[in-house]
């Protein structure tokens, strides 16, 4: 049977086209494919993010989180690195790589919020003219920093000093042993935070510390003083002033928070009506009464008593422990008191970060506080509690102390030494700069001794009053940020049973242990 038509075979080069066209489809495809799933990786209500480290590494803070979804805009930060001189190039480069992992973390998290930017260091005629003109556009001089930039708002946080804090140890030999440079502290999300706060943040909240009644001085650096607290609350972002009612007359419209720290004679009449009128008005006070408590119209136990919190009389202590394990008393060491997380309230913006992070607060000679009758439709909250191993401590009848539990007129523990009273104000006040524009709250913070504040415990104490004034002044969003990795062995010597126990090993354990393993060398030799 003859076949009608034979199908003609299409040429080669037609089958290789046909190929090359198949090809170049699926590539376009392909590309297409990836770029959208691309695409939609990066839409901030798409994308999930798994992080499979152990230590979580790769996650950002939540309060870091919080901060940078709330930007009002995108921010640019440029980074400007270059190595470290001897003899800081090892950790020098370990400073470098922990801030430029942060913000690459912070990039891929929010990359519509952040843009972040990489520079170099190139030398001369090698890209480095054009690395000096960024420089000079951003107004900075000096390398090993990172600029954060909203609008025409910049702010430099330099690696040595603001992001981390180092030990030059004794890398010459000069004095002893060779010791190289070590890292005391790192806080480079801290540093982040607050930068992109700086930029998006307009006014510069107003703090005024009471002066005239014997109040502590917030200029000057003796143990007593609250240099410390001063320098810390402007590098947060705060204006910090005095405010002396016999010179200065009423409190200031757009004070955002005024502290009344240990004032040892009570205001006058004049400035008591100012503080009244200043609370009505949707104020924030910070108060602690002084070491020699008053009593009477216009000291600090009366302006608190009027908010709802009550000063007693006694001071709280606790035993001291000895290496022995056996509690101590009569000493005035009995009057430090160490709070920790678990004598911390769960749920308060001050608090909760610092259970967070394991934070304590260090108080001496500190009164108890208790709940009287807040203003109308206010709520008092207690936020530091000590343990139950506590007594309140009453002076004889010549004024001295025994720091010793009487049993038949002293109570014991637990007690509140941090309060809070919050309630709606009477008549809403102007628009403080810098704070929550809705003015919800009057907000009230006590606490049981100025001792908190002063330059000798602030190192201890600077995360719980820097979360005080931010919660006052209504700046939540400024708390805090835990670092990832806490490395705070400190032993609190004497305020638990810790010595007894290091005490009890090295006495009798290590010795005990080496005994038992020559035993049982001299009786395998034996067998």
């Amino acid at each position: 049977m003859a076949l009608g038509a034979q199908v003609k075979a299409p040429s080669a080069r037609i089958v290789r086209l046909r190929i090359l066209i198949t090809v170049c489809l699926n590539l376009v495809i392909a590309l297409v494919l990836t770029g959208g799933l691309v695409w939609l990786a990066g839409r901030p209500g798409l994308r999930h993010r798994v992080d499979l480290t152990i230590n979580q590494e790769n996650t950002l803070d939540e309060n870091a989180r919080a901060i940078i979804d709330q930007l009002p805009g995108p921010v640019e930060i440029d980074v400007f690195f270059r190595p470290f001189g001897p003899p800081l190039e090892a950790i020098g480069a370990q400073i470098q790589g922990r801030m430029f992992e942060i913000l690459i973390l912070a990039e891929e998290y929010a990359p519509d919020k952040i843009k972040l930017t990489n520079h170099p260091y190139a030398p001369p005629g090698a890209g480095g003219a054009e690395l000096m003109a960024e420089m000079q556009r951003l107004g900075i001089s000096e390398s090993n920093l990172f600029v954060v930039s909203y609008g025409d708002r910049r702010v430099a946080m330099k690696l040595l000093g603001e992001v981390a804090e180092i030990d030059l140890g004794n890398p010459t030999r000069r004095q002893g042993a060779y010791r190289p440079p070590s890292l005391v502290s790192f806080t480079g999300l801290q540093s982040l935070v607050k930068g992109l706060l700086r930029v998006t943040q307009g006014e510069k909240p107003l703090i005024l510390f009471t002066s005239g009644q014997g109040e502590r001085a917030i200029f000057e650096s003796e143990d007593r003083d609250l240099g410390k607290l001063h320098t810390a609350l402007v590098a947060d972002g705060f204006r910090v002033e005095k405010w002396d009612p016999s010179e200065d007359g009423a409190i200031p419209e757009e004070c955002a928070g005024l502290a009344i720290i240990g004032p040892e004679e009570p205001f006058s009449v004049e400035a008591t009506g100012w503080i009244a009128e200043y609370v009505r008005g949707g104020g924030s006070i910070i108060a602690a009464p002084g070491l020699r408590l008053t009593g009477g119209q216009g000291s600090v136990t009366d302006i608190l008593s009027r908010l709802g919190i009550i000063v007693q009389p006694g001071i709280i202590c606790q035993p001291v422990i000895n290496a022995a394990g056996m509690p101590v008393f009569e000493s005035p060491k009995c009057a430090e008191v160490i709070l920790r997380s678990d004598g911390m309230r769960t749920t308060h913006p001050i608090t909760e970060p610092l259970r967070r992070g394991d934070r304590r607060v260090r108080l001496i000679f500190s009164h108890g506080l208790e709940r009287g009758t807040p203003p109308r439709e206010g709520i008092l909250l207690d936020i530091l509690r000590t343990t139950e191993y506590t007594w309140e401590e009453f002076p004889n009848e010549d004024g001295s102390f025994g720091w010793r539990w009487d049993q038949g007129r002293e109570r014991e523990g637990p007690f509140t030494v941090a309060m809070t009273s919050t309630f709606p104000p009477t008549v809403m006040g102007p628009v403080i700069p810098g704070t929550n524009s809705l003015q919800r709250e009057c907000r009230v913070l006590a606490l049981g001794t100025p001792e908190a504040f002063v330059n000798a415990l602030f190192d201890v104490n600077r995360d719980f009053l820097i979360n005080s004034f931010n919660w006052a002044s209504e700046r939540e969003f400024r708390v805090s940020v835990s670092p990832r990795k806490l490395d705070d062995r400190r032993i609190a010597v004497g305020q638990d049973r810790t010595l007894f126990y290091l005490n009890l090993i090295a006495i009798w354990g290590l010795p005990l242990l080496c005994l038992g393993l020559g035993g049982l060398a001299a009786w395998r030799r034996r067998r």
